[in-house]
């Protein structure tokens, strides 16, 4: 049935979009507000995931769980935000958001999908030589940028690039393989 609907979706039916809005809105919901412990944010999670999924929807596979992949959308929106706010607050104010995060009352439910597509990532990051994982680790994991990365590694900032290009195609690859290439998409973007 779902796969029905993500058949149509891909090929830009409303209908089918709505469908699948009502079928997993309120369990996103649910996802985001215990990511978010906020009702507004948890709503602004949820209408950014599914807009997400508008735009990509020609890409998404009806063989793989449409769950998970607007689990890993949500929670990247999450750690995106966080990750903004953290710039914003000190170290202790950024301890404290983390660990009441740790402690969420549904974490172990909501790990899931996310430890399956960090296994996914870590198995296609074993593909990649060892200069392009350090440069891919430093630049998506470390958030340093093309700059920071080439003054550490003594190296150009276009070596950087071609390495970080290289990796990303591999990496893509692997993914594609697993049905996974739409989580590394919204990962990276």
């Amino acid at each position: 049935m779902n796969e029905d609907y993500i058949k149509n979706l891909r090929r830009g039916s409303y209908y089918d979009f709505n469908k699948l809005y009502e079928l997993y809105a309120p369990r996103l919901y649910g996802f985001a507000y215990n990511l978010t412990h906020s009702a507004e944010l948890a709503e602004e999670i949820v209408q950014e995931v599914f807009l997400k999924v508008w735009q990509i929807r020609e890409h998404i596979s009806p063989d793989y769980s449409f769950q998970s992949f607007l689990f890993t959308i949500a929670r990247n929106k999450f750690l995106n935000g966080l990750r903004q706010q953290i710039l914003m607050c000190s170290y202790d104010e950024y301890t404290t958001q983390f660990n009441s995060l740790a402690y969420a009352e549904d974490a172990v439910e909501n790990e899931v999908a996310f430890e399956e597509l960090s296994e996914k990532i870590l198995w296609a990051k074993q593909k990649l030589s060892p200069r392009q994982r350090e440069i891919f680790e430093m630049s998506k994991e470390a958030n340093l940028s093309n700059q920071e990365i080439a003054s550490r590694l003594h190296i150009s900032e276009q070596s950087v690039r071609n390495q970080l290009s290289c990796a990303l195609r591999v990496i893509k690859e692997e993914l594609v393989k697993v049905g996974l290439y739409l989580v590394l998409y919204v990962w990276i973007f």
